[in-house]
């Protein structure tokens, strides 16, 4: 489950040209859009994986 949650992170960051601290703290200080953008989904993404996590799946207490 590492192994390819780690896959999955470092195609993430690659597909969106930076990792997510990257666009998170320098981008959006810049004011880019594209960081902006992509902290959005980020996190978007994040809230749902929680939800689904806790609630759905029942795998994180």
């Amino acid at each position: 489950m590492t192994i390819i949650s780690g896959l999955l992170v470092g195609f993430g960051a690659s597909l969106g040209s930076g990792c997510t601290s990257g666009h998170g703290v320098c981008g959006l200080a810049r004011l880019s859009r594209r960081s902006i953008v992509a902290t959005a989904i980020f996190f978007s993404f994040s809230v749902i994986s929680l939800y689904l996590g806790r609630h759905i799946w029942q795998i994180i207490p």
